[in-house]
């Protein structure tokens, strides 16, 4: 019986080495010259002259060897040049040996061309951190080798998939990512950079979010919400409009799979895969895991509202004005008026001010002029004397911030109503909701955004203290079915916060979430068009990158220094549905694909 077992044992080791040798075969050797030398963390290979052979940057390859003692060792590496090269010292030399310049001319000897390949080490199976030193045979990475090389040291209840990168019989295979080291407790925040339009910033955070809600659903350790605040154009608003014309998965692929574009029909197998994988978009998006709150429609708020959610500090107050009109003098004053007015609407804010000036005013001798006793500066608010230049200038901006944000703030009580506060404290694990705020002027985007930052960290707070209850909006509310994360999601990241001196009245917090946000289990998704126009320390803080396809003057930031040789070139030729990414527990970036968002097929139907 033993003796059968090995005879079968032995059939099947011949069949995986006869199959490994039909789909990839020995495609290059390890090159070690004065001109290529290895590294620890690089190495060049020589491929072989096959014309049929196609090696490109972002490729996975595997070399196998021995070393001393006969240990068996392999090593799993991503290609990130490539190049043809013959030994013909000059162009001059190829002029002449073709009828002197004639391109019409066949060339009677073809001369042999080299391909040279230099790969970033992802994963070696004895862990040593040394370059190689013998000339090994190079293969394509199998199905397997990918998946230990980016995920062979992450466990498996940590494993949440990030996209599809293909192996050598080019198929789909999943790459992941460590939950913990995006969304807290070890690390946190993912930042996608990409030209809008090409399916690649939010149609990835779209794959994102499913993923992380998929996530959500099949681990008790994945005990996450998401809020997502739709910036612009209509993205995450359709995100179940696919409903409106699928029943069920089978409709979805077989549209999928006769499509005659042909990126689409691509999306038929990924998505495959991805249901494979326990991300369902029916299941994930059941009317009860998604709330869309609209601005006056679903959320308000009154004067009053703002001083309690900004902690009696001017920060959310100030959101309502232009930067550039905020100076010392006028914070100054916004504190005033906090201080004074705390439980007052913001229509009474208007008219207690201007009382408050004529009084002033009449105290000083009437038609403006002071008295011997009182000065210019002399209008006193929340105990501050401020001078009545930035008072009036105040009271202009403050008429043109109400006029503007009519849509969000309710003028003449000091609280909204239960029914249209926005009721982040009743998110709960694997939902998302989604804030519009797409109607509203910047200043609308930062107030609406900042007031959410401050509700969703105050809960957090609380229950890692152990708390069930917390007071918002003057009363508390029980937050013990909060999700233990929380992931935020926002487009145009480089408007809330912009790198350099430039300022914004929310950068410093979005500053602070990145830093403390990991211990919180707060984490930002984060989206713009350019990363080299995000504040610094909030790319610094990111434990993931992503990056679409981006300008070839854009791609030379040093934001994308994590990005080598030809792969960085590729970047800026990448398809629609094409990422570069490059995550914490990663030795080496890795080129993903990932699935079209459903509602596009209606939208291209």
């Amino acid at each position: 019986m033993e003796e059968k077992i090995e005879i079968e044992e032995d059939e099947l080791k011949i069949k995986v080495s006869k199959v490994k040798e039909k789909y990839s075969g020995i495609i290059g050797r390890i090159s070690l010259s004065q001109h290529t030398p290895a590294t620890p963390s690089t190495f060049f290979f020589w491929v072989r002259n096959d014309v049929n052979l196609h090696i490109e940057p972002g490729g996975i390859i595997t070399v196998e060897g021995e070393v001393g003692g006969g240990e068996a060792i392999k090593i799993v590496g991503i290609i990130e040049d490539v190049k043809a090269m013959s030994d013909v010292p000059s162009s001059i030399s190829e002029f002449y040996s073709t009828g002197y310049g004639n391109p019409e001319e066949e060339v009677s000897v073809e001369r042999p061309v080299i391909r040279e390949a230099k790969a970033r080490v992802i994963k070696r199976t004895d862990e040593r951190v040394e370059p190689i030193v013998k000339k090994w045979p190079v293969y394509f990475a199998s199905h397997e080798d990918i998946i230990d090389a980016y995920a062979g040291h992450i466990q498996n209840k940590n494993r949440i998939l990030v996209g599809f990168t293909y192996d050598e019989r080019k198929q789909p295979v999943p790459i992941f990512a460590d939950f913990e080291y995006i969304f807290g407790y070890k690390g946190a925040h993912f930042n996608i950079a990409g030209c809008s339009g090409l399916a690649a910033k939010t149609s990835y955070a779209l794959f994102l979010i499913l993923s992380t809600l998929s996530y959500a659903k099949q681990h008790h350790t994945g005990n996450i919400g998401i809020i997502a605040f739709n910036v612009k154009e209509q993205d995450l608003l359709k995100i179940t409009k696919f409903k409106e014309k699928f029943h069920n998965w089978e409709e979805i692929i077989e549209k999928l799979e006769n499509h005659s574009a042909p990126q689409i029909r691509k999306s038929a197998e990924l998505w495959r895969e991805a249901k494979n994988n326990n991300i369902d978009p029916f299941e994930i998006l059941e009317d009860e895991e998604i709330k869309i709150l609209e601005p006056d429609r679903d959320y308000k708020f009154g004067f009053a509202d703002i001083v309690e959610l900004g902690e009696n500090t001017p920060d959310i107050f100030k959101m309502m004005f232009d930067p550039q009109d905020i100076d010392d003098n006028f914070e100054a004053l916004l504190s005033g008026i906090i201080e004074d007015y705390r439980n007052e609407s913001f229509a009474g804010i208007k008219d207690k001010i201007k009382q408050k000036i004529q009084r002033s005013s009449s105290q000083s001798g009437g038609q403006g002029r002071p008295s011997r006793r009182y000065s210019a500066t002399d209008v006193y608010i929340g105990g501050i004397p401020i001078h009545s230049a930035t008072i009036a200038k105040f009271l202009r901006r403050y008429e043109v911030a109400l006029s503007q944000l009519r849509k969000i703030l309710e003028e003449r009580t000091p609280r909204i109503g239960t029914t249209k506060r926005i009721p982040i404290h009743k998110l709960r694990s694997g939902q998302i909701f989604i804030v519009n705020i797409e109607p509203l002027p910047d200043r609308g985007k930062r107030l609406v955004f900042l007031s959410t930052l401050k509700m969703v960290n105050k809960i957090l707070e609380a229950k890692r203290e152990r708390k069930e209850t917390v007071e918002l909006w003057c009363e508390d509310v029980d937050i013990s079915s909060f999700p233990e994360r929380v992931a935020i999601f926002v487009d145009e990241l480089n408007k809330f916060a912009p790198r350099g001196r430039e300022f914004s009245p929310i950068k410093y917090p979005i500053i602070d979430i990145a830093a403390r946000g990991r211990s919180l289990g707060l984490s930002l998704i984060g989206a713009e068009q350019m990363a080299s126009q995000v504040d610094g320390e909030v790319l610094a803080n990111c434990s993931t990158f992503a990056v679409g396809r981006v300008h070839p003057v854009e791609i030379r930031d040093k934001s994308y220094d994590w990005i080598k040789g030809d792969l960085k070139e590729r970047v800026t030729i990448l398809k629609p549905g094409e990422i570069i990414m490059f995550h914490a527990l990663h030795n080496a970036p890795v080129l993903l694909n990932f699935p079209i968002p459903l509602h596009h097929l209606i939208e291209g139907a």
